[in-house]
């Protein structure tokens, strides 16, 4: 498996999906973007988004899978309302929710009742 390094993501959110992979025993090499890969090869990508609002939380966050020069996932996170303080969840656990949906660990209910 490659998995894309977004720059302007936050260092968390890769070391989070290592870990992940890690835990999963999936073997994975990382590259940072704009590098050519092998179509045959499973590749993530992903991107994440936070704001602050007291403190600073995982607003938005999206994972996706290409095999082939497909896209075959793709699982998307948003943080609650503003007002809600569930926005302040732990954001390791909740990439590694959103990659246990994607590689179906979990259903997206079991995934959505953990936040």
């Amino acid at each position: 498996m490659l998995v894309i390094n977004d720059a302007e993501t936050r260092d968390g959110f890769q070391h989070a999906v290592e870990g992940w992979l890690d835990s999963e025993e999936i073997r994975y090499v990382v590259k940072p973007e704009g590098v050519e890969h092998d179509p045959q090869q499973l590749t993530i990508e992903y991107v994440g988004y936070w704001s602050w609002d007291l403190a600073l939380f995982l607003s938005r966050a999206e994972i996706e899978a290409f095999y082939q020069g497909q896209r075959v996932s793709k699982i998307t996170y948003n943080a609650p309302s503003t007002l809600h303080t569930a926005k302040f969840g732990d954001a390791d656990e909740r990439i590694k929710l959103m990659l246990d949906v994607m590689f179906a660990n979990k259903s997206l209910q079991e995934a959505t009742d953990k936040l």
